[in-house]
């Protein structure tokens, strides 16, 4: 599909019961992350690939105005969603950089 997207955020409240401001909710909304890892337990990981270079970026960084506000999404229900980067050294992920997300997977706690 090509084309520009509209998304309404016209339902949203000035500011959640949780303190976040609807411009925090529509920054969150018009956001698409890599990969959302959901359990049989109904938990999600939010889980988004960066290229190591990228770490400091300050949109796209580890703590970039992306990274800022999906935290802010997970913190509204922090028992049923994580969040985790991982920052790529080359081209593919290593195996030890997935292991909070096998965890997860897995059904181990993840803090």
């Amino acid at each position: 599909m090509g084309g520009k997207r509209c998304i309404s955020t016209n339902y949203l409240p000035n500011v959640s019961s949780n303190g976040v401001s609807r411009a925090t909710l529509t920054q969150i909304i018009l956001h698409t992350p890599d990969f959302i890892v959901r359990g049989k337990n109904g938990k999600c990981m939010i889980v988004e690939i960066k290229r190591e270079h990228d770490r400091e970026h300050p949109v796209d960084g580890e703590n970039g105005r992306k990274a800022m506000a999906t935290r802010k999404w997970v913190g509204l229900n922090p028992e049923r969603l994580k969040y985790e980067i991982v920052f790529a050294k080359e081209d593919v992920i290593g195996y030890d950089q997935t292991k909070r997300i096998r965890d997860f997977v897995e059904r181990k706690e993840i803090v």
